[in-house]
């Protein structure tokens, strides 16, 4: 599902605390398991009026033209069946179409796969103590800082010198995502261009050697010694941009604080490739299963 960061920080800015604190208080009432369908029932409940309003628009429009709306309302991407849509019928009831609600999946999914949300599960067993911490942090962080933790910031860079900035932005928050994207840059590699991976987020700066993350080797590419400039200062304006400076995690030789990451430490970062505690749903699983019963609600309100 495309990100739009900065519209995740909207949604942050104005819901995230509310609605951590909705999920919070029915998760004490009712029990951590509850809330997972609660929030599920919740997102549905906010896409299907969402829907119903931009159907209700439209009808507007067509009987009294397009003078009556905004110019960002295109109802191809808003509602199903209208020519013209440039994204699924998926990404359609899941809100995509709607700019300030393109986000919201995301941010219900990360919020009850949080720490002070998650239910126990296999060997997820915090103590209270715990989870009070996590919520307290959760509370008190900012609304930039908790957009990196939902959906890091992820590039590839060149490993050469004179490289100015990123090759790849916004690489998708799963591993499939991060492996096309460094097999891609393989594909058009020139003498020692390898990419380096650069994760952001308000736990851990990750910067690692692609071919030694996935066992991928160019018999022409030398082993990276050190970072370009400008990847350094990105690592350095990242690291002053938090109250409390993350754990520098790399896999290059130069780095005085070098710890070297794996791969199974990135999954931990890549909110696309978790799953439930309850359903063992992934986030597309639980994309998929909400816009099939926003589907056969929208088809009934023809």
């Amino acid at each position: 599902m495309f990100v739009n960061s900065f519209c995740l920080l909207y949604l942050l800015l104005i819901s995230h605390q509310p609605m951590f604190h909705k999920f919070q208080h029915y998760s004490f009432q009712h029990g951590f398991s509850a809330l997972q369908e609660y929030a599920s029932n919740w997102i549905l409940s906010v896409l299907f009026c969402c829907y119903r309003s931009a159907q209700k628009l439209q009808e507007r429009v067509n009987k009294y033209g397009h003078g009556i709306i905004r110019s960002n309302f295109f109802a191809a991407d808003r509602i199903l069946g209208i020519p013209g849509s440039t994204i699924s019928a998926k990404e359609v009831l899941l809100g995509q179409g709607h700019e300030e609600l393109q986000s919201l999946p995301l941010l219900v999914f990360s919020l009850i796969q949080s720490d002070p949300l998650r239910p126990n599960h296999g060997d997820f067993n915090p103590s209270l103590d715990a989870r009070s911490a996590a919520s307290t942090n959760m509370s008190n962080m900012t609304p930039d800082a908790i957009a990196r933790c939902i959906a890091p910031r992820i590039e590839l860079w060149s490993c050469v010198e004179e490289t100015q900035e990123a090759t790849s932005y916004g690489v998708g928050m799963n591993m499939k995502d991060i492996q096309n994207g460094m097999l891609s840059h393989f594909e058009n590699v020139s003498k020692n261009e390898l990419p380096i991976l650069f994760v952001d987020t308000p736990s851990s700066i990750i910067l690692y050697d692609c071919q030694n993350l996935f066992h991928q080797t160019h018999p022409s590419v030398a082993i990276i010694e050190d970072l370009p400039a400008t990847l350094k200062k990105a690592k350095t304006n990242a690291l002053k941009s938090y109250r409390v400076t993350p754990q520098v995690y790399s896999s290059f030789s130069k780095h005085v604080r070098m710890v070297t990451p794996t791969s199974d430490q990135l999954t931990d970062y890549l909110i696309e490739d978790s799953i439930t505690s309850t359903t063992h749903h992934s986030f597309g699983e639980w994309c998929a299963i909400i816009s099939d019963i926003l589907y056969s609600e929208t088809t009934f309100y023809k």
